[in-house]
């Protein structure tokens, strides 16, 4: 059902709802129920029944359906030379919908195999067996560990990783009463590769980069900001981040304001995207956006903005905004 009159952002999960409710004053007994013009009717199946259904192979049972047309068992298809292509095994009695079997493997057409995964373990191999990608996850207490290597056909590395997820309190860099649990993802390790085998992206803890295959620099992104520059070394855009108290109960307020360049170094666009302190809480990334010709003439604007121009906090930039300065007067 859809929210008309919901403003902010949405979800990307599939969310569940249910109602309670009490009915009185009915004059007799035999009555209906509808939701969304469908009928409500009492089951003790939670899920729509089906004919269920089954396969024998070798003389075991596989392709099993269930009255709610959930998959069970051991699940397998085939290639056309009759040899096993995919084997996927599902739980033996499946009560309630998951997508995911418990483990899959799948075979090459000689009957090699190609690719398998588990609960903590994901593998995959070249024809000869060699193999071509392995992603790993680990607990050790509360935290998480992942690391992981995959090949590109040539057998040349593509990327290489080890990252760990863990609880943490997150705090206010402005209120020391603001505590909050939540959970963290850490990168302590990022490297990915040209097909050349030239490096394209290296992850560090204080700044990372990256480069385009002739070895010009492409992007170095910092705590507090990025560069990112076109193949002829040319700086095309610089983003800057900060952030502001935010109202009770509420950590920080996150401002990032991005500048675009043109080929000639004058500024193209620049957009301010924050938080903004509401009634009922927080508005996430409200957008603000300058515009300009080459020439520095400005092209569009916010109407509503009143405040000082979001860009004279940052020294690096004033040799180049004032002008937009003047010209926005």
């Amino acid at each position: 059902m859809p929210y008309n009159q919901y403003t902010g952002d949405h979800c990307s999960c599939n969310c569940c709802f249910s109602i309670l409710y009490e009915v009185s004053g009915l004059a007799g007994k035999n009555y209906k129920v509808y939701f969304n013009e469908n009928e409500i009717k009492i089951s003790d199946d939670y899920y729509d029944i089906v004919k269920p259904s089954f396969q024998v192979y070798k003389g075991i049972k596989i392709n099993s359906l269930n009255k709610f047309g959930f998959k069970e068992g051991k699940w397998i298809s085939f290639f056309e030379n009759g040899k096993e292509k995919v084997i996927d095994q599902y739980p033996d009695q499946a009560l309630f919908y998951d997508l995911d079997p418990i483990w899959s493997k799948e075979y090459y057409s000689f009957g090699k195999l190609s690719y398998y995964t588990r609960d903590d373990t994901t593998e995959s191999w070249f024809e000869d067996q060699e193999l071509k990608s392995q992603f790993i996850k680990y607990k050790i207490g509360d935290t998480i560990y992942e690391k992981g290597f995959q090949k590109f056909e040539n057998r040349a590395i593509q990327e290489e990783y080890f990252e760990k997820f863990y609880p943490t309190i997150f705090k206010s860099d402005f209120d020391t009463n603001y505590q909050n649990q939540g959970s963290i993802t850490e990168t302590i390790f990022r490297k990915e590769y040209f097909q050349s085998g030239k490096l394209k992206f290296m992850f560090g803890k204080d700044s990372s980069f990256s480069w385009f295959e002739t070895g010009q620099l492409e992007s170095k992104k910092y705590k507090l900001g990025t560069f990112e520059y076109d193949k002829i070394g040319k700086l095309k855009e610089r983003t800057f981040s900060w952030l502001e108290k935010g109202p009770e109960f509420y950590r920080n307020l996150n401002n990032t304001l991005y500048v675009y360049f043109y080929p000639n170094s004058n500024i193209k666009e620049i957009e301010l995207v924050r938080d903004e302190p509401t009634s009922g809480g927080i508005a996430p990334s409200v957008r603000y956006t300058w515009k300009w010709d080459k020439d520095m003439n400005l092209l569009e604007f916010p109407e509503k903005w009143d405040e000082k121009f979001p860009w004279i906090r940052f020294a690096e930039l004033l040799p180049i905004t004032t002008k937009l300065n003047k010209k926005n007067r």
